[in-house]
């Protein structure tokens, strides 16, 4: 059991749906040259939760959650912040991620109306990649802001094979 006071960046403490959401998202980010992007958060206790919504009401500190049912305890939701040069809320960055993340079907908290929260995004436990995409390789999804996204493909090298060639074939003449 964690403390109340340590962030979980783990993105293995999400289920599939987000984990695979989360890749996709930080594939297409670097592909899209946005690469200095990194987890803050992934999965958050209801005790976590409630000792953040403390901050600034009972406890001293800036509010940094409007809400006690925070997605983040059905880890289906993750965070993320931008590394230097830029903010660590960098409404320009955030704000393309939140485009990029739009069309894969993940929900961005920069869409919301009640309580705008750009740096969040959540899936439904159901989520599906959508057609024409695919992770492309191994996927490093910083946790931390001295790291940068990385797409690693495998060159594969297609290995054509001829069977049975025999140039007197009826195929063979010309």
């Amino acid at each position: 059991m964690t403390s109340v006071t340590t962030t979980c960046r783990d993105l293995a403490e999400l289920l599939t749906a987000a984990q695979t959401a989360c890749r996709l998202l930080f594939q297409e980010c670097y592909k899209a040259g946005i690469k200095n992007i990194f987890i803050t958060e992934t999965y958050r206790s209801q005790e976590r939760q409630k000792y953040l919504y403390a901050q600034g009401r009972t406890r001293p500190g800036q509010i940094v959650t409007w809400t006690l049912d925070s997605n983040h305890k059905s880890r289906l939701a993750w965070d993320i912040a931008v590394g230097p040069p830029q903010s660590l809320y960098d409404v320009t960055i955030l704000n393309k991620v939140g485009a990029i993340a739009k069309k894969l079907g993940i929900e961005w908290g920069g869409t919301w109306t009640n309580a705008i929260d750009r740096p969040h995004f959540e899936v439904k436990s159901n989520w599906v990649m959508p057609k024409g995409y695919k992770l492309e390789g191994q996927v490093i999804v910083p946790s931390n802001s001295k790291m940068k996204v990385q797409l690693i493909v495998e060159d594969k090298k297609e290995e054509v094979k001829v069977t049975n060639w025999n140039p007197g074939s009826p195929a063979m003449k010309t």
